[in-house]
C-alpha cells in the first residue's frame, strides 16, 4: 500500500511513484502493458461464509504511448472447498493509477461496495456491488475528492448509521467526506485537515499522507484519525492523530495529537495489541529515508541520531497509556524487515493475543512477508520475525480465514494478482506459501 521513493535504485519503481501500493517488477508482461498490483483486502462480498479477496491494479505501457486505466480484481472463494479461487474478474476504475482500496456498505442496501483511490487525478472509484450476494460490480462512479488521494477507509465518523470516507492524501492532508443523511449513497462536500510538520516546511519540502487508520484513540467511543506522513525525501516522519470533537460529531479538534515516528511510517493499523482496554498504533516502518544510514551508531556518520532514528525499520509499535487515555508511549521499532511497506494485525498463533504480519520491498525483485508474533509473557512486545519469501515483490498484505479451518491466512498483493499463505493448522503462527490465486491479469 505504500510510496517507495525513487531514490533506492529499483528500476521498475519509477513507473508509478508515488503510488500508496507499488509493486516493484513483479508484474504480468502483456507485450508492452505490464499489470502491477498495489493494495488487497478480504471480505465476505457475498454474505457467503468464505472470505473473498478485492485487489487493484495499475496497468502501465513500458512504450509511453497510452495511459491505461487501473483495474479492479473481485477472486471469489469457493464456498464448497474453501481456500480455492475463481479466475479475476476484473472492473475498470476510469483512472490510473490505483492506490488505497477500502470495502464497506455504501448504498446500504447491505453490499459490499469498493472505493479505488486513484492518485493522479483526485478522484476515487465507487464500485456498487448489484446485490448483498452476487460478488459483482457495476461500472465505476467517480468521486471528486481533488489533491492525491493516496490511501482510503470506510468508516461510520458521526454515528449516524451511515458508512463515510476517509483519505490520506499526499498533498499533505487527510480529507473526509460524510454521507448526507438526506440522500444516502451521497456525500457532503469533502473537509479537509491539514498534516503539519515544521521540520518539513523548513526544508521548504511538500509533506506526504501515507496512510490512515480510524478507530478510538482515547476512550470516548468516538472515532479519531491516525495518519502517517514523511516528506518527499522520506525524512521526518510523523503520526499525527485527529481526535473527533465529542461536542460536534463527525468534526475534529482543531489542534492535533502529533508523534515523531522517524522512519518513514507507511502503512497504519489501530488494535488493542497490549490487551489493556485501549487502541494502539501499529505501523509499517520502511526505514529508507534518503539521509538514512543503517549503520549510522558504528560508522561515524555525522549526521548522527537523527540518521540513526530514520534508518529505522520494521514494525513500530506505539502503546497508548491506558491509565491517560488519548497519550501514547515513546514509539519502538522492532526491526528485521528493512522496506516494510504494509502490515496486518490479527491473533496469527491461537494464543489470545494480537500479532502483527508485514511485508518488504526487499529483496528487490522478490520481497518477502514477515510474522512477529507477540510475547505473551509481556504483553504489547513482538518477537524476532519470521519471515517467507514473496513471488514478484509482495506491496499489501491482508489478514482472513481463507479456508475456513478457524485461523487466519495471509493475502498480498503480489507479482500478478494475490498470493495466498495457509495457516497451518499442525502449527498456528506458520505459514505455506500456496501460490497465486485469481490467474494473470
Amino acid at each position: 500500500m505504500f510510496s517507495p521513493s525513487l531514490r533506492r535504485g529499483i528500476s521498475c519503481l519509477s513507473l508509478l511513484a508515488p503510488v500508496l501500493f507499488l509493486a516493484g517488477c513483479g508484474g504480468n508482461n502483456t507485450g508492452a502493458v505490464i499489470t502491477v498490483p498495489n493494495s488487497v483486502v478480504v471480505a465476505d462480498l457475498r454474505h457467503a461464509g468464505v472470505m473473498d479477496i478485492v485487489i487493484a491494479s495499475a496497468q502501465i505501457d513500458e512504450t509511453g504511448l497510452t495511459q491505461k486505466p487501473g483495474l479492479l480484481g473481485v477472486i471469489l472463494n469457493s464456498t464448497s472447498s474453501p481456500g480455492t479461487f475463481a479466475a479475476i474478474a476484473n472492473y475498470v476504475t476510469n483512472a490510473s493509477p490505483p492506490a488505497g482500496l477500502a470495502v464497506g456498505d455504501l448504498s446500504g442496501n447491505g453490499t459490499h461496495d469498493i472505493l479505488v483511490a486513484n492518485i493522479t487525478t483526485g478522484t476515487l472509484s465507487l464500485f456498487l456491488e448489484t446485490s448483498a450476494t452476487s460478488g459483482t460490480y457495476g461500472a465505476a462512479k467517480t468521486l471528486t475528492v481533488g489533491g492525491q488521494p493516496n490511501d482510503v477507509q470506510i468508516a461510520d465518523l458521526n454515528g449516524d448509521g451511515l458508512p463515510d470516507i476517509i483519505v490520506a492524501d499526499n498533498e499533505g492532508k487527510v480529507t473526509y467526506l460524510l454521507q448526507n443523511p438526506a440522500s444516502p449513497g451521497n456525500f457532503q462536500a469533502a473537509v479537509s485537515l491539514p498534516i503539519s510538520n515544521p521540520a518539513i516546511t523548513a526544508e521548504n519540502l511538500p509533506t506526504r499522507a501515507i496512510a490512515v487508520a480510524v478507530g478510538d484513540l482515547n476512550g470516548d467511543g468516538l472515532p479519531d484519525l491516525a495518519v502517517t506522513s514523511f516528506d518527499a525525501n522520506g525524512n521526518y516522519g510523523q503520526v499525527t492523530i485527529y481526535f473527533q470533537d465529542p461536542a460536534h460529531p463527525g468534526t475534529f479538534l482543531a489542534t492535533p495529537t502529533v508523534i515523531n515516528a522517524y522512519g518513514e511510517p507507511s502503512q497504519i493499523r489501530i488494535a488493542d495489541l497490549n490487551k489493556d482496554g485501549a487502541n494502539d498504533l501499529i505501523i509499517a516502518c520502511q526505514g529508507l529515508a534518503s539521509n538514512g544510514d543503517l549503520n549510522a551508531s558504528t560508522d561515524g556518520n555525522p549526521l548522527g541520531n537523527i540518521a540513526l532514528a530514520e534508518a529505522q525499520y520494521g514494525a513500530m509499535v506505539i502503546l497508548q497509556n491506558s491509565a491517560s487515555p488519548g497519550t501514547f508511549s515513546p514509539y519502538i521499532v522492532y526491526p528485521g524487515v528493512s522496506g516494510a511497506i504494509s502490515a496486518a494485525v490479527a491473533d496469527l498463533n491461537a494464543d489470545g493475543y494480537p500479532d502483527v504480519a508485514l511485508v518488504s520491498l526487499y529483496p528487490q525483485g522478490q520481497g518477502l512477508i514477515a510474522t512477529l508474533m507477540q510475547d505473551p509473557t509481556n504483553p504489547g512486545t513482538l518477537l524476532a520475525p519470521a519471515t517467507y519469501t514473496g513471488i514478484g515483490q509482495p506491496v499489501s498484505i491482508a489478514v482472513g480465514d481463507m479456508n475456513n479451518d478457524g485461523l487466519p491466512d495471509l493475502v498480498t498483493a503480489d507479482a500478478t494478482t494475490a498470493a495466498y499463505y495457509e495457516n497451518l493448522s499442525s502449527a498456528p503462527g506458520t505459514f505455506s506459501q500456496m501460490g497465486q490465486v485469481g490467474g494473470g491479469q
